[in-house]
């Protein structure tokens, strides 16, 4: 059985002969050196176009190959000088396999791109891991840099919009990630979250574009629930349900806080208020009256510690018991349930009242949250993925680079255009 030295090595230009190998020591290491040679005649001259050339002597270059069996391996190649006899005009032949004046084969530098999109590794990591230098991968992402197109005239149906702490600028440190919730992709990631950035950056688009979004997803933000009333009149916005169960749960939280520190460390109240902190903020139907034993406490369940912690305050209790109707709303997704909030909650707490107050002026958003069932929750995943590509490179100074680096994270790269679409 032959075997194909050349498909081994990763290598598409079937001229070029391989004669030799060997291991030589650089920079007090191992490589692997394989000499080969690239002599042909072309058929004519590139500038001129005529047929009288002659051979004018060899170029050696040495070429860096993928690793073997993880040793940094070079090709030196052996290529043919040509002259044009009319023109006068002296060229080496072409190599297929490396793009001129470079000295890297164009698999390395596809390994690179596949780096760069399917890790979150940082530059120095696919660097080391290739063994080629930081500068070269970042010329790659200044390569496709250039590539990125965000087309004006095409919006997503539904949108999901939220802050990303990424690269601090003047503008800000918090950027801003406009995410395709259905195809899971990146429409723009841009250097703001500010009201006057995002008002200029939406009316760029066309009226055609701004119709085509039917849901647009979001916080409690202000800043961006105007944005989707103003540009999407006929989308319908939708409050994410984890920032409106996070709200109720914040109000409970600072409420049991507030009634711990009437007491004293040492105080049973106090150390019950504490140890149970997360219990009181579970849902009703995971509390459970099944005996149990806390070792340093007369509580024989759950039931009895939620009774008892609820016994301390009134502020307390019905706080608990608006957070247990949110619960109950989404899981229901009963729309009647937040009426009856508005209507039976009594306002004896300012953070209470904030609470309710909050809910009333995006009554209609947080109904949408319930009948649709649209979420950020992708956005939030595309949001930590970026967070874990800035910790792993410890911080990004050039928002460009953050940019492109998601781009090729999380959208399609067309190697046929070279182009990383958006939308």
């Amino acid at each position: 059985m032959t075997i194909d030295v050349l498909e081994l090595l990763n290598l598409k230009d079937k001229r070029l002969e391989l004669y030799h190998s060997e291991k030589v020591k650089e920079d007090k290491k191992t490589v692997n050196y394989i000499y080969g040679s690239l002599i042909y005649m072309p058929k004519k001259c590139p500038k001129c176009k005529k047929q009288e050339l002659s051979k004018n002597g060899i170029d050696t270059v040495k070429l860096q190959l993928l690793n073997i069996c993880s040793v940094k391996s070079f090709l030196i190649l052996d290529k043919q000088r040509i002259i044009c006899q009319k023109c006068n005009y002296c060229f080496t032949v072409k190599f297929k396999d490396c793009k001129k004046h470079c000295r890297k084969i164009t698999t390395i530098s596809n390994v690179v791109d596949y780096q760069l999109a399917k890790t979150k590794n940082s530059l120095n990591d696919i660097a080391d891991n290739i063994e080629v230098s930081t500068s070269y991968v970042q010329k790659q992402i200044v390569r496709h840099k250039k590539n990125i197109v965000v087309r004006k005239d095409i919006l997503p149906k539904v949108i999901g919009i939220d802050e990303v702490h990424g690269v601090k600028t003047y503008q800000g440190k918090y950027n801003c990630l406009i995410y395709d919730i259905e195809k899971r992709k990146v429409k723009d990631f841009l250097v703001t979250r500010r009201k006057k950035y995002l008002d200029d950056y939406f009316s760029s688009y066309t009226e055609q574009a701004k119709e085509q979004v039917e849901y647009f997803v979001t916080d409690m933000w202000d800043t961006y629930i105007s944005l989707g009333e103003k540009h999407f009149k006929n989308a319908e916005i939708i409050i994410d349900r984890f920032h409106v169960v996070k709200l109720v749960t914040e109000t409970l939280n600072k409420i049991r806080i507030e009634l711990m520190k009437k007491y004293k460390k040492s105080d049973f109240e106090y150390r019950v208020l504490y140890r149970f902190r997360d219990l009181i903020k579970l849902k009703s139907d995971k509390i459970t009256t099944d005996y149990k034993k806390y070792r340093g406490y007369d509580f024989y369940s759950d039931y009895d510690v939620i009774k008892y912690i609820l016994s301390l305050s009134e502020e307390l209790e019905e706080a608990y018991y608006l957070m247990q109707s949110v619960f109950e709303m989404y899981e229901k997704k009963d729309v009647t349930i937040l009426d009856n909030i508005f209507q039976n909650t009594n306002l004896n707490h300012w953070k209470i009242k904030s609470t309710i107050k909050t809910y009333a002026k995006y009554k209609q958003y947080i109904i949408n949250s319930i009948i649709y069932s649209y979420s950020n929750g992708v956005v939030e995943a595309a949001n930590r993925n970026i967070k874990r590509l800035k910790n792993n490179a410890c911080g990004y100074r050039n928002f460009q680079n953050l940019r492109t680096r998601v781009f090729m994270i999380f959208n399609y790269f067309e190697k046929e255009s070279k182009t990383i679409r958006a939308g």
